[in-house]
């Protein structure tokens, strides 16, 4: 019991640190003209990294994390190649949950050119191919102007990866509703 404290503790103020250091780096590009240290860079890459293993227990760090990825990727500076795919990744997921929001499909359209810098067809590809293929079944993409503009940019991707498409909207066919 009394580990578990601890560790909870400890985790609290991990994210509480880390948290400060997003902020941060989030405030320092959204300066016009502001000046990237390589190690804020860096640091960037390292969070982007650990994205897809942080615990529940810090969904909101994890959406901040996102958020300074996307920023970076809107912002047009320098590395965002580096930072764009995990975002976009954690948007996916979110977007094809029942609880998905039109607000996040907006952000997953915003980011959608991230998308070119990924092989598709790579094995290390299967599981943002996997959320790319559910978001084609997905009501809330069907929904809004976002996300028929998202699902339409998929088919201009990757000549292998529109046979994926194809297969799963034709596997969808007989079980839509009218």
């Amino acid at each position: 019991m009394m580990l578990n404290v601890l560790l909870m503790e400890e985790l609290e103020e991990a994210t509480a640190a880390i948290q400060a250091i997003v902020t941060v780096a989030m405030e320092t590009i959204l300066l016009d003209n502001a000046y990237i240290p390589r190690q804020l860079f860096e640091t960037a890459v390292v969070f982007h990294g650990i994205l897809p293993s942080l615990p529940e227990q810090v969904g909101k760090l994890q959406l901040n994390i996102v958020r300074l990825c996307e920023m970076w990727w809107l912002r047009d500076i320098t590395g965002k190649e580096d930072l764009v795919v995990e975002a976009i990744m954690i948007l996916l997921q979110r977007t094809v949950q029942p609880k998905g929001t039109m607000a996040d499909v907006k952000r997953v359209n915003r980011l959608r050119s991230g998308l070119e810098c990924v092989d598709l067809m790579a094995e290390s590809s299967e599981t943002l191919r996997g959320l790319l293929q559910q978001s084609l079944s997905t009501s809330i993409y069907l929904r809004c102007d976002e996300g028929q503009k998202f699902l339409s940019f998929l088919f201009g991707l990757n000549i292998d990866f529109i046979s994926c498409l194809h297969e799963t909207v034709k596997s969808e066919i007989p079980v839509c509703s009218k």
